[in-house]
């Protein structure tokens, strides 16, 4: 695995209004050896227009169709992926130009099926990092009082499709929580790095939005992987634990050295201890800081595309 290709899979329907800046993310990638494959559902807004304008200027296929849905996009990207390493991200979702590079340095160096970091979240003018614990417990998940992994900056063998299979297409919001848990009862390794890999822009149209199906499709995955007798489950309530893994994934970060080296690098001291500042703050006082907090485009401006925050409030 010197030099291995990356496979990054990008299901599309109807979003010309973001899938450049997904373009222009993994384009800026310093790892060039890649391949970028959306696979879009038929869209009509535009977005057709926007991929036949970077076809030819990067390593980009894609495809245009009706499919069953996200799950079926990325299942079908899958099987036309030729990388040995691959991930999928959604159109509303970016890289940092460092991204690639940092998770295939990891894979040559870890013995892991599964490697994540951590995100960047956006919505409008509000920032803040997605911590995850360096463990990723995949049996509190099923029961519905753990965190998932960080999808988009999950990445992952592609053998890991031989052990488990692909993504089941009988959910529409939360088939890859499914997915992690079946890759954790089949014992495959899970690794975490401590690296901010990826930009989650929260908008209106987040599918993630629709709470009673996202309800219903947790139940399910209950129903199917959980234990009712793990006491440890039952005791602790989902707030206090994750609450619990963010405060000591907090400390890890202010205690330990070179973590999140690269992002660090993106912007200046005083905005990166106002960072710390107000990540360290319990959650019911952060609301206060809001307009405080430091302006997203020294973040933005390591991404080498138009990413104007001017823009995203507007979407």
């Amino acid at each position: 695995m010197n030099s291995p290709l990356v496979s990054i899979i990008t299901p599309s329907f109807n979003r010309a209004n973001f899938i450049e800046l997904n373009i222009k993310s993994i384009m800026n990638q310093t790892y060039k050896n890649f391949e970028h494959i959306i696979v879009d559902g038929g869209s009509t807004d535009g977005t057709i227009e926007i991929l036949k304008k970077y076809e030819n200027k990067y390593n980009l296929k894609w495809i245009s169709e009706p499919d069953e849905g996200m799950y079926d996009a990325i299942n079908k990207g899958i099987k036309m992926a030729k990388g040995d390493i691959l991930a999928y991200l959604n159109t509303d979702d970016l890289y940092f130009p460092w991204t690639l590079e940092v998770v295939v340095k990891s894979f040559k160096t870890l013995i892991a099926d599964i490697i994540y970091g951590d995100c960047l979240v956006v919505q409008r003018s509000f920032m803040s990092i997605f911590l995850h614990p360096q463990k990723f417990n995949y049996k509190r998940l099923a029961c519905g009082s753990g965190l998932s992994l960080p999808q988009p900056s999950t990445f992952l063998k592609k053998s890991v499709f031989n052990e488990v299979g692909y993504f089941s297409t009988n959910y529409k919001l939360f088939g890859d929580i499914e997915f992690w848990i079946r890759c954790g009862f089949k014992g495959l390794k899970f690794f975490k790095i401590n690296e901010i890999l990826s930009i989650v822009i929260f908008h209106d149209d987040n599918l993630h939005k629709d709470k009673k199906s996202g309800i219903v499709e947790k139940n399910r995955i209950k129903k199917s992987f959980c234990n009712d007798n793990d006491i440890f489950i039952k005791i602790l309530g989902n707030k206090y634990i994750d609450q619990i893994s963010k405060r000591m994934e907090l400390l890890r970060f202010v205690f330990k050295k070179n973590n999140w080296f690269y992002f660090k690098k993106s912007i200046d001291r005083i905005s990166w201890v106002k960072f710390l500042f107000y990540e360290m703050l319990p959650n019911r006082y952060k609301f206060k800081f809001w307009s405080n907090y430091f302006n997203s485009k020294k973040i933005f401006n390591v991404i080498k595309g138009e990413l104007d925050e001017n823009n995203l409030d507007s979407k």
